[in-house]
């Protein structure tokens, strides 16, 4: 799946499966992607138009969903560290 790149202090790039309503983000500093699962298509479409992308992930997405990190080998757009990493704004 394509991340597309995001101006966010906290966020660098955003991507979303339709099939599989998963919303992928990656953090500034970070190479692993963390995929949150169910989110609907209408909360991504919402946060793409929003004014601070990072807030209203705080707001609406952090901690309502599920995710785990994606492993190097198991996540398009990783390269790099496998290790489980905390998420962070």
């Amino acid at each position: 799946m394509q991340l597309t790149p995001v101006t966010s202090s906290s966020i660098a790039a955003v991507g979303y499966d339709l099939v599989q309503n998963v919303l992928l983000i990656q953090f500034h500093g970070k190479v692993t992607t963390y995929p949150y699962h169910g989110v609907p298509v209408e909360l991504y479409e919402e946060m793409m138009k929003s004014n601070s992308i990072g807030s209203f992930y705080a707001k609406n997405i952090k901690g309502r969903f599920p995710n785990e990190p994606l492993p190097k080998e198991g996540g398009a757009g990783n390269e790099g560290d496998s290790s489980s990493i905390k998420e962070r704004e």
